[in-house]
């Protein structure tokens, strides 16, 4: 039995409902082996051995949680069923339900550029990180590490500092109290640290090498150190880019061997990305409106939704995509057509399908042409109705990400159809700021925003109902994720205003 989880993640444990009908709960798996897998075709890894607990078969029985030690990166999970609670050797077997807990992985760049630092040199050495993750993905935690080999010898000359792609800093270290401590490393500096360097550094006796191991970033001042918070001086940035790790060499002492070499470097972002695995997988009923909803259960999200993608295989292939309608809905009502054809078209969908506004064509436009029986090769498509292309971020920005969220496949037309064997659903948040509104005496209206995401884009929503919402206008936020924007047109009695955040891919 395997997992196609539709992107990777770190798992921490597995919600197991066990074969629950009545009279028949022998049919529930016993001694299960668990193996993962980093790929959606590479060799599975050995990961533990597993009892899973009988049902009962009583109503509303809680899930069995089995924890999921050492499950990094995982893609796909595949569960090799050695007995059923029965006992019998050709017995049926099954689970009723399966649900994985965990996040997306951290993004970790190795650092390229490494080399010696150059001594009393205020350019420095620059560690570059290039950081590509996908679009509109804006940085919630910050870590990074360096070794140095040969090691600095005197630690007091040495500042390092980082910068974002878009010129924000943080110091990651600076010593103003003249030790003569020695850096080597490798050292990680990340908001969990418990004291900064240069803290720990000034109580070792000079010459002696400073322990290796987490520490806050900060500088030291006279009379005092200060910290620096990672998570706040890069929280809501953008991620995508080159980020700088510079080391500074301040003083040149004439002695040989005192400057140190960056021999590795690593930067590690957490997102502000939600990757959610759909639950309710299955066939998808014949000639019946109503369909089957694909469920994604996003908890614990901040702010409100930027961007929206999906993705999703079908297992067997649908023959005569036409037959098909997909939809997907948010936890509050809103909805946007995934794919709603306005030509017969009698060619397949097998997948995996990935469906964003950083796409091209829909799948109506990129099947046409094809022939009977041919299949649409997997790939990112945007989403449309019918020849109308729809901006999924457009549709969902501002919407609260927590929920249930629901992507609807129905197949109208009898008698061709298929199951849904994977799909996931892929969100980006934004702060949404704290919007005030200041009326002028010549009665035009100044929107003032506050405490968004800085050097940002966002859109000046206006409503007179507050359920059909206009664009007025784009705009980007400063530095401090601040911005005032002036309405001059003449509006009813009650107009409202929000903010929403945006990409803008082109559409």
């Amino acid at each position: 039995m395997e997992f196609d989880l539709g992107a990777n993640y770190d798992l921490t444990a597995a919600h197991i409902w066990n074969f629950n009908a009545a009279g028949f709960t022998g049919r529930g798996v016993k001694d299960v082996k668990i193996l993962v897998s980093s790929s959606t075709s590479g060799v599975f890894t050995y990961l533990t051995d597993k009892v899973f607990t009988q049902a009962t078969g009583a109503a509303d029985l809680p899930a069995q949680v089995v924890p999921l030690i050492g499950a990094t990166n995982v893609r796909r999970v595949r569960f090799e069923i050695l007995t059923a609670w029965s006992g019998q050797l050709n017995e049926y077997v099954g689970l009723s339900e399966v649900r994985f807990q965990g996040s997306a992985p951290a993004i970790t760049v190795a650092g390229t550029n490494l080399g010696p630092i150059p001594d009393s040199d205020p350019g420095g050495r620059d560690i570059h990180f290039n950081v590509n993750a996908a679009p509109g993905v804006a940085v919630k935690s910050v870590s990074v590490q360096f070794t140095l080999n040969p090691s600095h010898s005197i630690s007091s000359d040495l500042k390092i500092i980082l910068y974002s792609p878009d010129g924000a800093s943080a110091w990651i270290y600076g010593d103003n109290y003249g030790g003569y401590t020695a850096l080597a490393g490798p050292y990680t500096f990340n908001d969990s640290g418990a004291a900064t360097l240069d803290q720990v550094a000034s109580g070792y006796p000079n010459g002696t090498v400073v322990p290796s191991g987490s520490y806050k970033a900060g500088e030291s001042l006279t009379p005092g150190s200060r910290s620096v918070s990672l998570d706040l001086t890069f929280g809501g940035k953008a991620a995508n880019g080159i980020w700088k790790l510079q080391f500074i060499d301040q003083v040149a002492y004439g002695f040989p061997n005192t400057v140190g070499t960056v021999s590795d470097a690593r930067l590690s972002i957490t997102t502000n990305e939600v990757i959610v695995a759909g639950t309710n997988l299955g066939p998808i009923p014949d000639s019946d409106p109503a369909g089957r909803e694909i469920l994604f259960n996003v908890t614990g999200a901040p702010g409100v939704v930027k961007t929206v993608s999906t993705q999703f295989t079908f297992n067997p292939a649908h023959a005569w995509m036409s037959d098909l309608r997909i939809q997907l809905i948010s936890p509050n009502g809103t909805s946007a057509w995934i794919y709603l054809p306005s030509a017969g078209l009698s060619s397949d969908l097998l997948g995996p399908y990935t469906i964003a506004d950083t796409g091209t064509a829909s799948l109506q436009t990129a099947s046409t042409g094809l022939g009977d029986g041919a299949t649409l090769a997997s790939g990112t498509y945007r989403a449309a109705n019918g020849a109308t292309l729809v901006s999924l971020n457009l549709s969902f920005a501002g919407d609260s990400p927590n929920g249930i969220w629901k992507l609807r496949f129905a197949d109208v037309v009898a008698p061709d159809t298929t199951s849904v064997s994977q799909a996931s659903l892929t969100l980006t948040t934004a702060s949404p700021g704290k919007p005030t509104i200041a009326y002028q005496t010549n009665g035009s209206k100044v929107f003032n925003l506050t405490a968004a995401d800085s050097s940002a884009s966002y859109l000046l929503q206006g409503s007179d109902n507050l359920s059909t919402w206009i664009p007025l206008q784009t705009f980007t936020t400063s530095g401090t994720g601040a911005a005032s924007i002036t309405d001059s047109t003449a509006r009813g009695p009650r107009y409202f205003y929000r903010a929403v955040p945006v990409v803008t891919p082109g559409l």
